[in-house]
């Protein structure tokens, strides 16, 4: 597995809710999304402990 700093791809489908992304869009994410923000773990730069859990958005078998 080889992953950089950033994902990036184009927008193909966008659900009912989205309002800040259309199809064409070029978006990026992080290699790590939704820590908490807030528990010791987060608070000292390492989201990746989060005890709340957190969205690893890489080795992920979408298939």
């Amino acid at each position: 597995m080889i992953f950089g700093h950033e994902i990036v791809g184009r927008v193909v489908k966008v659900g009912d809710h989205v309002e800040n992304f259309k199809v064409g869009d070029l978006a990026d994410v992080g290699t790590l999304v939704n820590s908490c923000e807030h528990c010791e773990h987060c608070e000292d730069g390492l989201e990746v402990y989060c005890r709340d859990g957190v969205i690893a958005t890489y080795n992920i078998d979408a298939s």
